[in-house]
């Protein structure tokens, strides 16, 4: 689905924002489709996703995590949901699934307002 995402909305050369990069697939479908990628994640990983930069997104005070720099072409959000079998931030994936469907939603859509915001210049 990434891939078709990239392919459609994005062209060479563009840059893509993955605010919660988790295993690295829209880092990897980037480097494959010749984009440029900003991949973040609340794991620090350098050894093995060198170029996943650690980032952690606070709720309560939601900041965006790059100073100075252009905006994004793309920005897509995919936040963690299911807990089972997942290192990389299992704890987040775990916090979201114990509250009510209603709130998990609302979280989400809360960074993905304040995401778009953002990469508008708002």
């Amino acid at each position: 689905m990434i891939a078709h995402i990239m392919y459609y909305f994005s062209d060479q050369n563009d840059l893509v924002f993955d605010p919660m990069a988790g295993g690295g697939v829209v880092a990897d479908t980037c480097l494959a489709f010749n984009r440029k990628c900003w991949s973040f994640d609340m794991d620090d990983r350098p050894d093995t996703r060198p170029e996943i930069e650690p980032y952690f997104w606070d709720i309560t005070n939601l900041k965006w995590p790059i100073k100075g720099k252009t905006k994004p072409d793309l920005i897509i959000f995919d936040p963690p949901t299911s807990p089972e079998g997942e290192a990389d931030g299992g704890q987040v994936r775990l916090i979201l699934n114990e509250l009510p469907r209603r709130k998990r939603r609302g979280i989400k859509m809360s960074v993905l307002s304040f995401l778009s915001q953002q990469a508008a210049g708002n």
